[in-house]
């Protein structure tokens, strides 16, 4: 069993056109994240570049 393409009426093939473009982070520039940090509405960094009990 196959799962259904979101975009289209096929299954998926994987192309990955209904994934969300990632943002570079605006503090270290980079694409591998998992968590976005804030102050109020401001993205400031990622958890790769800042560490958790710096915020």
């Amino acid at each position: 069993m196959s799962y259904q393409c979101r975009l289209r009426d096929k299954d998926c093939d994987g192309c990955g056109d209904c994934q969300q473009e990632v943002e570079p982070c605006p503090n270290c520039n980079g694409l591998d994240y998992e968590t976005k940090y804030f102050r109020g509405n401001e993205w400031i960094g990622c958890d790769q570049c800042i560490e958790r009990s710096c915020i």
